[in-house]
């Protein structure tokens, strides 16, 4: 009965120690509300119109890699193991006067995270995640009607997260998400023009100094930014002029740091312990 007792007690601390908090990194980006909004710089109704670009104009991807199944996964929305990654665009409505427009912009958004694993040596589960959403316009582009200026606005938000940071016996955790709009295209006249909008977010992990154990600690990282995104496009000339719009919600991250037990599974570890002793303490107290 008492080697029962202690087999079951060392059973239950072996269960808490293999009950792991996985290490994660997740990031999320956006552009949505994307509008154009034309001013009249003459006397005339001010247009825009918008063609499609081979069929490139808009297009989204996904990829992830998952070390312990050594799976990777290319698609638009999926799931590899502890890894998930998805890409998605929506029409956005174009407002402005007398706006015409072949293919319209639209809403992006772009998700991505994974769980870090445990391991040995140099044997560490990997999780690896990269997601994003773009439209570009190559050879066709816009068309700017004389006397126009045009502005190109959303609502961008960008947002990363590590939870561990870093395992000085592995490797660091990364995420990183981005959502940017982006005009360009001839002045009308012998210079160029472009304008460049966005929002970024970038965790990876903090360290810092305890001066009573005398080590360092670790930690992971959160950072989020949410802010309208604005770009424009001027035509000061009496004809149309054309020009080019690249709007993209892209992540990047992965994590392979090593799984670290909550302090809920410590103290569970230490009472199955204490539990042990205790049973063998009294045993020894019996035999003597």
């Amino acid at each position: 009965m008492k080697k029962t007792k202690l087999a079951l007690a060392s059973m239950a601390a072996v269960a808490f120690i293999a009950a792991p908090a996985y290490a994660a990194s997740s990031a999320s980006a956006s552009l949505t509300d994307l509008t154009v909004t034309l001013y009249s710089l003459g006397k005339t109704a001010p247009t825009i119109t918008f063609a499609t670009g081979s069929g490139y104009d808009v297009y989204n991807y996904a990829y992830a890699y998952d070390s312990a199944s050594n799976t990777w996964v290319s698609n638009y929305s999926l799931t590899a193991g502890t890894v998930s990654a998805d890409a998605v665009y929506s029409h956005a409505v174009a407002t402005g006067p007398s706006l015409s427009a072949v293919d319209t912009p639209v809403n992006l958004s772009s998700s991505g995270s994974t769980l870090g694993g445990s391991g040995n040596g140099s044997n560490w589960n990997l999780g690896q995640y990269e997601a994003g959403a773009q439209q570009y316009y190559g050879n066709s582009t816009f068309t700017l009607s004389a006397k126009t200026f045009a502005v190109f606005s959303a609502n961008g938000s960008a947002s990363a997260t590590t939870t561990v940071g870093f395992d000085p016996l592995s490797y660091n955790e990364y995420a990183t998400a981005s959502a940017n709009l982006s005009v360009s295209g001839s002045n009308g006249y012998n210079g160029s023009q472009n304008s460049n909008d966005g929002v970024g977010a970038v965790a990876s992990y903090s360290q810092n100094y305890d001066y009573i154990n005398n080590v360092y600690t670790y930690s992971g990282q959160s950072s989020t930014q949410t802010a309208p995104v604005e770009v424009s496009f001027s035509n000061t000339t009496n004809g149309a002029l054309t020009g080019n719009f690249y709007s993209s919600a892209s992540v990047y991250g992965y994590s392979y740091v090593a799984a670290v037990p909550e302090p809920e599974t410590y103290a569970m570890l230490l009472a199955g312990l204490g539990m042990i002793g205790s049973i063998v303490k009294r045993r020894k107290a019996k035999q003597a």
